[in-house]
């Protein structure tokens, strides 16, 4: 396989009067093949998602602040929104902050994606990209809307979130539908961290013909993670487990479902100079049909040409069971498909532009 050359370009960035305009851009070239022939194409967002933002606070007085947050995800390889064409739809929230911690309302990560990202290959910003093997088989519990979020202040090296979601406003949906309660505890001590969330999520286990009608019933997510900085490597592990309520074939947005199943996966960074060297390994369990089963690596070097940009080169692959379809996923980019039974391998090349 051959790989070319890739660039991104960001928007200019300023802070002024408490308000700041950010933005990343990431672009690069992929060469892969899922069982079915192979593919060259452009890409964005292979190791962090192309954004751009506007976030502000303002001082209230007596410690506490009002702030915000508004970003909008994109394609930087055609311009086009991401998450379904929404304005801000990767986050879009008002909150205060002070001595009691810092309460949120709007479109909210889950601390499931908040874990996630946290024990995964960084570059610039948040993980989850290309060569992170949990992110080919994540589910929809990741984001939500119409939600409220709490994280609470360090104490003794402990920080709580709380989050919580309406049910989706449409009386042509089932009750509760999208309905969602989350909670998480994480520890920091030197090199040494560890996360650990549960969240439940009410969904239709039929989700074709929706309606008000519908049957739903509550899912049930938990997540653990954990990391030691060593310093010449920094080992992390993820888990993440699904049940409850009665178990569906694929996983569905739209109706906020996802197959009971584990996922697993070990990854390390390693410092070489300047740059860094990830390494991922993750595995899908299916639990009623082992041919659902797959699992996937991911290697990546990163280069840093400056504190804002990143080139990038890296290899990804997917076997998949008999019965699994997993693609070859980047952060924002769905992936080429690998057939069922079949072994997908992807070489990436990019970078990555912050402002």
């Amino acid at each position: 396989m051959g790989t070319g050359l890739a660039a991104g370009v960001c928007s200019a960035a300023f802070a002024q009067d408490g308000i700041q305009l950010y933005g990343i851009v990431d672009a690069g070239v992929e060469c892969a093949g899922g069982g079915k022939g192979t593919a060259l194409r452009v890409v964005s967002g292979n190791i962090s998602p192309s954004r751009l933002g506007i976030a502000g606070t303002e001082q209230l007085g007596g410690g506490t602040s009002v702030l915000f947050k508004l970003e909008n995800g994109f394609a930087g390889d055609t311009g086009q929104a991401r998450q379904g064409g929404a304005l801000f739809g990767r986050e879009a929230w008002v909150g205060l902050a002070g001595n009691y911690g810092q309460v949120q309302a709007g479109v909210n990560d889950t601390p499931l994606l908040a874990i996630m990202g946290t024990y995964s290959l960084r570059a610039l910003s948040d993980g989850i990209g290309s060569g992170h093997a949990a992110i080919n088989f994540a589910g929809p519990a990741t984001r939500i809307s119409r939600s409220l979020r709490y994280t609470s202040p360090v104490i003794n090296h402990f920080t709580y979130r709380l989050a919580y979601g309406l049910a989706v406003p449409d009386a042509t949906s089932p009750r509760h539908l999208g309905q969602t309660a989350a909670l998480s505890m994480g520890y920091r001590q030197r090199r040494f961290s560890a996360d650990i969330a549960s969240l439940t999520q009410t969904f239709a286990p039929v989700p074709t013909a929706l309606n008000a009608h519908s049957a739903t019933a509550v899912g049930s997510y938990s997540e653990v993670g954990a990391s030691y900085d060593f310093g010449f490597i920094k080992p992390a592990l993820l888990y993440q487990r699904h049940r409850g309520g009665a178990d569906v074939a694929t996983a569905s947005a739209v109706a906020f479902s996802n197959p009971h199943a584990d996922l697993y996966e070990r990854n390390a960074t390693m410092p070489a100079g300047r740059a860094l060297i990830l390494l991922s390994v993750g595995q899908y369990r299916k639990t009623a049909d082992g041919n659902g089963n797959a699992s996937a690596f991911g290697a990546r070097y990163n280069y840093p040409c400056s504190v804002r940009a990143v080139l990038y080169a890296g290899a990804a692959g997917i076997r998949n069971a008999s019965a699994a379809a997993f693609s070859i996923k980047g952060q924002s980019d769905g992936g080429i498909p690998v057939a069922p039974g079949a072994i997908g391998k992807a070489l990436l090349v990019g970078i990555e532009q912050a402002c």
